[in-house]
C-alpha cells in the first residue's frame, strides 16, 4: 500500500462452504474487471470460539478503484448483491461477469441433480442407461440393445 491509496475492505462471516465460494466469486469478479488486491494484506481469515461455536470471518482488502480508474469497488459490490442491477446495466462488463458466475452456479446445481448414465456397448450398438432408472426401464433398454 502506498501513501494516499484508498482501500475497500470486504469482510463477511462465513458459515458454509457456499458462503466462502460466493465471497471468492465476488472477489474474482472484482479483480477480473481491474480492481486490484491490496499488496500488503489481500486476504485474512480469523476464527474464534464464541460461546463454544466457531465463528469464521474472512476479510478481503482491495483497492477502491480499478486500474483504469473507471470502476468503483464499493459500487460494484453493491451491484453484485442487487438482482436488478444486471438487467438495468446489461452491457456493463461487470454485468457479464456477474451473470457468468450466476449461470455457473445454476448449471452446477442442475448437473448435481442429474443421474449419471451407464454406457453399455454390444458390438456397434450401445445403450445409455440412467443409474436411477427403475429396474423395468433398465431391462427394457438392455433388451432393445439385444435386438
Amino acid at each position: 500500500m502506498r501513501k494516499g491509496d484508498q482501500l475497500c475492505i470486504l469482510r463477511a462471516e462465513v458459515k458454509t462452504d457456499a458462503d466462502a465460494l460466493n465471497l471468492l466469486r465476488l472477489v474474482a469478479a472484482l479483480t477480473a474487471i481491474g480492481i486490484p488486491l491490496d499488496d500488503d494484506c489481500p486476504y485474512l481469515e480469523t476464527r474464534e470460539l464464541v460461546e463454544g461455536a466457531e465463528r469464521r470471518l474472512v476479510t478481503w482488502t482491495l483497492k477502491a478503484k480499478s486500474i483504469c480508474g473507471q470502476h468503483d469497488a464499493r459500487k460494484l459490490i453493491e451491484a453484485w448483491h442487487d438482482p436488478v442491477w444486471t438487467t438495468q446495466n446489461a452491457e456493463h462488463p461487470f454485468a457479464y461477469i456477474t451473470t457468468a458466475f450466476r449461470n455457473a452456479g445454476l448449471l452446477a446445481a442442475e448437473i448435481g441433480r442429474l443421474a449419471p448414465v451407464a454406457l453399455i456397448r454390444k458390438g456397434k450398438r450401445f445403450a445409455l442407461v440412467p443409474f436411477d432408472a427403475p429396474p423395468e426401464r433398465r431391462q427394457e433398454l438392455l433388451t432393445a440393445l439385444e435386438k
